[in-house]
């Protein structure tokens, strides 16, 4: 049924999960850092040695955005500077995964998932890929 019609005779019309395979590339000639962040307000941002852009959001209405969702990234490649993998966190907290370099380039390639925490259904899921990069 769709959302006019479900609107129409007076039904709620459920949230929708949808998130892109991301990259976040840095370059710097000091610590390079790459983060992607999940926000609990539905926000996707990303920060690129500490300058912050919003990418859109993970979830529409963002209102509907909170713990009733979770969300787990799971390790394709790689390792994380900061941020969890492999374990469900409720989304009703700022999530961030980071990775940095200090020397050379550092890659981190994940698998995103974002699921409904009632029954845990996965809404979404999608590749994130980190990428620092620190020249001299």
């Amino acid at each position: 049924m769709s959302g006019a019609v479900l609107a129409a005779v007076g039904g709620a019309i459920p949230p929708v999960v949808a998130i892109s395979d991301t990259t976040v590339s840095s370059v710097s000639g000091t610590t390079a850092t790459s983060t992607f962040q999940l926000e609990p307000d539905g926000d996707i941002g990303r920060y690129v040695n500490a300058v912050y852009t919003d990418l859109g959001d993970w979830i529409s209405p963002p209102g509907a955005a909170g713990d009733a969702y979770e969300a787990k990234m799971t390790t394709v490649s790689g390792s994380l500077s900061s941020g969890t993998a492999g374990s469900w966190l409720a989304l009703g907290t700022l999530r961030e995964w980071t990775r940095a370099s200090l020397s050379g380039t550092q890659t981190y390639v994940g698998t995103l998932e974002i699921r409904r925490a009632s029954d845990g259904t996965v809404l979404d899921s999608a590749t994130i890929t980190l990428q620092a990069q620190k020249v001299n």
